[in-house]
């Protein structure tokens, strides 16, 4: 366009006394041909027209087209429902009968529990080593531990864990291990033979099928069967099911409800108002499992939901820069905002299942990166906890699970003769505060009664708070017909403490010990369901 045809053109600025050029303007400034433009809404202030920009911006992104926005965008981006896919209305409705057909998962093994032939040595996919090569022959056999009441054949025993960058410990086949990482593998898989578990879960798995297999075949002498890892980067979520045993058991991932944990959906994860997609960044893992003659069914839901850890947190909490502990701020506000979001795409599904089937029996487990109890930023800015929601609403007492590990606290189980006397808990941050707690001067609890305290799986230095060290973010959470029949919920840290070669109490101590030098970072909660 040249610079008199620009000149004949009416400078839309100038009208309204807006235009920043003067005479500089490439445009008209003609106040014989200047009319007005009425405002299209004089009541809108500057907020909202910051708000409609923003949304301007962000359509493409939520619609996958275009690159205006309707008038009618915020009305039909929020009220417009979402509908459940059929095929997952389907697969609820087969739950009620065992013998109707359900599709199953690509990703899906379905597991034969004829005993495994342990004559054949070597495996195809294993290659052989040479006399220099160290590879596990004995080291771990010992099953059961002093501290663990063994269970019978009409029970099942649930375990969850969380296993710490096994990605790193395993090699795939082809690669030989170190002497560190094959001893961090030993202590681990000990554990594991320690608690003897039917079921478990096994969260931050490796990346591969591939290396699981391996795990199992040389260090759990191929006992359990392996389903899981579709995604997740180097922390995968996995189920270990036992091959041979009293229970006969065949397990599958349905292909149903594990596509709707797959697809992304509409939340606000920022606290803007404008809904984004989002999704899992480690999909649940959820796998049906038929046990015995009865075909009773059995659903497990693994979870590693996102974690609350900021880069740089400590130093941006401790600054005295406002500005850097804003952004702090903001960005944990966030990652427990996206906590929130996952947990409730989880209950969705929970809520369908138990609408459908109100007797199904279902385990929610895992590492849940929440714990009960509300930290401060969940009292200031959520003003909630998030990790209650998974257990549903009070006013649905009908579909509300039961933290298998906090009810064999309160003495509503069998066997709970080790804390039926114990007061009521208190919880704060995700941890348990004692009536009786006192902090020292860097932050180390004092007083015998802590010491008892069994309602933990991790340690963390919580420098925002400073109260609570031990906090429980594993979760077992069963439906209420398995409430019926736990009989036994614990964490186990006395077969913990057995496998660690530094058994000091000092946190800071616990703190510096070598990776190889301990299973995990978390300690392995499990529970006992007596079967009809």
């Amino acid at each position: 366009m040249s610079t008199q045809t620009r000149k004949k053109k009416q400078c839309n600025k100038f009208a309204s006394g807006k235009c920043r050029f003067g005479d500089a303007c490439r445009y008209s400034h003609d106040k014989s041909t200047t009319t007005a433009k009425p405002p299209r809404n004089p009541k809108k202030n500057a907020s909202t027209t910051k708000d409609r920009h923003k949304m301007r911006r962000r359509w493409p992104q939520l619609r996958g087209k275009g690159n205006t926005v309707p008038h009618t965008a915020k009305t039909s981006l929020i009220l417009k429902p979402t509908s459940t896919p059929s095929a997952l209305l389907t697969w609820i409705t087969s739950l009620s009968s065992p013998a109707i057909p359900v599709p199953v998962s690509k990703q899906t093994i379905t597991i034969t529990t004829t005993k495994s032939d342990v004559s054949k040595k070597g495996h195809p996919s294993i290659p052989n080593k040479d006399a220099n090569q160290l590879r596990f022959k004995s080291d771990v056999s010992k099953k059961g531990h002093p501290s663990i009441p063994n269970k019978d054949a009409n029970q099942l025993r649930f375990m969850s864990i969380n296993a710490e960058n096994m990605d790193q410990l395993i090699k795939s086949n082809n690669k030989p291990m170190s002497t560190n990482q094959h001893e961090t593998l030993t202590r681990l898989a000990q554990l594991v033979l320690y608690i003897n578990p039917d079921v478990a879960t096994v969260v931050e798995g490796p990346r591969s099928l591939e290396q699981m297999n391996r795990w199992i075949l040389e260090y759990l002498h191929d006992e359990y069967q392996v389903l899981g890892g579709q995604d997740g980067g180097n922390q995968r979520v996995y189920c270990l099911v036992r091959k041979s045993g009293p229970l006969k058991m065949t397990a599958l991932i349905p292909a149903a409800p594990d596509a709707f944990f797959n697809e992304s959906w509409k939340v606000d994860v920022t606290g803007d108002c404008i809904m984004s997609r989002y999704r899992y960044l480690r999909r649940p893992l959820i796998t049906e499992i038929v046990i015995g003659a009865n075909q009773s069914r059995l659903i497990v839901i693994g979870l590693h939901l996102k974690s609350k850890h900021v880069a740089g947190a400590r130093e941006l909490w401790e600054t005295d820069d406002i500005d850097d502990r804003m952004t702090y701020i903001k960005k944990a506000v966030e990652n427990r905002r996206r906590i929130a979001a996952e947990i409730q795409r989880c209950r969705q599904l929970i809520d369908l299942i138990m609408d459908s089937n109100p007797n199904a029996n279902v385990i929610v487990a895992g590492d849940v990166n929440d714990g009960p109890g509300a930290d401060l930023f969940e009292q200031r800015y959520l003003l909630c906890n998030a990790s209650d929601a998974l257990l549903g609403s009070p006013f649905r007492p009908d579909t509300l699970f039961t933290h298998t590990l906090l009810r064999m606290h309160r003495g509503k189980g069998v066997n709970n003769q080790r804390w039926h006397e114990r007061k009521a808990l208190r919880f704060r941050s995700g941890g348990v505060v004692e009536e009786n707690e006192k902090n020292g001067a860097n932050g180390e609890t004092k007083g015998e009664q802590v010491e008892t305290n069994r309602v933990w799986t991790i340690e963390f230095d919580d420098y925002v708070d400073g109260s609570v060290r031990k906090v429980l973010i594993d979760h077992v959470l069963a439906s209420p017909n398995l409430k019926k029949v736990l009989e036994r919920s614990d964490v186990a840290h006395e077969a913990f403490r057995d496998q660690c070669q530094d058994r000091k109490s000092s946190y800071q101590d616990r703190c510096n010990m070598q990776r190889h030098h301990r299973p995990a970072d978390h300690r392995p909660i499990f529970a006992d369901f007596r079967l009809e």
